[in-house]
């Protein structure tokens, strides 16, 4: 399936996700807001509105939305405007989402789409938890020790309270116990305001401990999976996890009974894992505006749509800058703005011709009279 396939070209997350189903806001454009993979999880408009509801956490409720399947316009140059194109959809609806683009709107009628929702305090950032370790590995070892070396009376704990057994597949082979959320990255599991005080001892601690397969390890603080803890346990995927992805049952196993206090730290992890694989990731975090305006005058297209536009300040059509994506959505806006420039043109024609009917119009009754 190609990108224009979606109506709107894929920035780098979306791809990298694989991504089929995306929710769009409106501010002076309108931007990707979320975005699933519905071949490994599907959605339900109600699993959207809980899982909003779950990022917000104390500073909800989150305001009333709805959502509304819309198509995409162009607004220039990687840039969309979204018009509604069917009913809104009942925020406890279960029915499947069809696959599409949907608009966020805050009444049933999808009228009102103006502003973004309630999570811009959002207190995760929008990355992996791997990736957020290995950002910070070349400036906090200490840390990095305890990550890779919990310590020893924890680690002993959590085997025998697990019985040695992965908690996801319930094997007792080539397993480990690894930190559910690393303490170096647990500041980012709090509000913005309260960060710089964080205190790691909470996470060091044998509930924030938990076996699992060594080959889920990765897939784990890549966020390829999550454990939805309020759904049954409902082990989440939001990316294909290729071979791997076979290790894993439905619902988290009930061969250990469940504690609230492993519960509190798998639910730290699944927030995590929603912030980082479905927030985000409009076009234009791939495409700046600095960028298109860079590879415009490159391309020598610097005054589309003006009087002083000229076609031969342009590149040769051969040029293998037309050849990129962002090179062939350059060269379609050129064509729409020289469609719109010929339209006004043919219109003001016209109007000056129909002024100069009318005035030779009214010399005509002047010499009858």
């Amino acid at each position: 399936m190609s990108d224009h396939d979606h109506g709107h070209v894929l920035s780098a997350k979306s791809r990298d996700l694989e991504r089929d189903t995306f929710i769009f806001i409106h501010l002076q454009t309108s931007k990707l807001f979320m975005g699933f993979n519905q071949k490994v999880t599907p959605v339900t408009s109600a699993l959207i509105h809980r899982w909003v509801a779950f990022l917000i956490g104390d500073r909800g409720p989150p305001e009333p939305f709805w959502l509304c399947p819309v198509t995409l316009a162009s607004a220039g140059i990687m840039a969309y405007r979204m018009v509604a194109s069917g009913p809104g959809i009942d925020p406890q609806s279960s029915e499947p989402l069809p696959p599409g683009n949907y608009g966020w709107y805050f009444d049933s009628a999808c009228t009102s789409c103006w502003g973004p929702p309630n999570l811009a305090n959002s207190p995760f950032r929008l990355t992996t938890i791997q990736g957020r370790l290995e950002d910070m590995k070349e400036y906090l070892s200490e840390d990095f020790e305890r990550h890779e070396f919990p310590p020893i009376a924890n680690v002993t704990a959590a085997t025998a309270r697990d019985q040695g057994r992965c908690r996801f597949t319930g094997a007792t082979e080539n397993t480990t116990v690894a930190w559910i959320i690393p303490p170096a990255v647990s500041w980012e599991t709090q509000d913005f305001g309260r960060q710089s005080d964080w205190d790691q001892a909470p996470f060091v601690v044998t509930p924030n401990l938990i076996t699992m397969h060594s080959t889920l390890k990765p897939h784990f603080y890549g966020n390829n999976f999550t454990v939805d803890v309020d759904d049954n346990r409902r082990i989440v995927i939001l990316r294909s996890m290729g071979d791997a992805q076979r290790l894993l049952p439905s619902h988290l196993p009930d061969h250990i009974l469940p504690t609230p206090e492993v519960d509190h730290y798998l639910r730290l992890h699944c927030r995590y894992t929603l912030n980082a694989m479905l927030l985000n990731g409009d076009i234009s975090e791939t495409y700046s505006n600095g960028l298109i305006l860079q590879t415009m005058h490159e391309l020598g297209v610097n005054h589309i749509g003006y009087h002083d536009y000229h076609e031969s300040d342009m590149v040769p059509f051969d040029d293998p800058g037309w050849t990129t994506e962002l090179g062939r959505e350059i060269m379609a806006d050129v064509l729409r703005q020289r469609l719109a420039l010929s339209r006004y043109r043919a219109d003001l024609e016209e109007e000056e011709a129909d002024a100069e009917t009318d005035a030779h119009s009214d010399d005509d009754d002047d010499e009858l009279v």
